[in-house]
């Protein structure tokens, strides 16, 4: 499996996370974006709620998963999606434990990709000096 992109600090692989997930190794992912092609889902909360606390939030990802899975609590995520698509038994073996016991859930909010970039971008640049 070849990168779409990666330095000493990241590596980016594009494509359907299920079949990109089967091929990483264990406890070796901080951060999964998924872009569903969803235009219409939830539509109606995404125009008329604000998301921009989002970016403020100490947080070492923002997860795209199904509703019906159940995390650990010493994992730190923010649940910002509720439709469930495929993926699930990888999470547990991918993402490593960091020892914080924080999750969040925002079920009401939908986020598209450059919502998504946006605040990823403001906290890698927010937490850049501590790696």
């Amino acid at each position: 499996m070849k990168p779409y992109y990666s330095d000493e600090w990241v590596t980016i692989y594009h494509g359907d996370c299920r079949e990109i997930l089967s091929q990483l190794p264990d406890k070796s992912v901080d951060l999964v974006l998924a872009d569903p092609p969803y235009p219409d889902y939830h539509s109606e909360i995404y125009e008329q709620t604000p998301i921009n606390f989002l970016a403020d939030i100490p947080c070492r990802q923002l997860v795209f998963w199904s509703t019906k899975l159940e995390f650990p609590l010493d994992y730190t995520a923010i649940h910002i999606w509720d439709k469930c698509v495929g993926g699930g038994a990888e999470y547990e073996r991918i993402f490593e434990r960091n020892g914080h016991h924080q999750y969040h859930c925002y079920q009401a909010y939908i986020i598209n990709s450059t919502v998504a970039a946006i605040s990823v971008s403001k906290k890698v640049i927010k937490t850049s000096a501590s790696f």
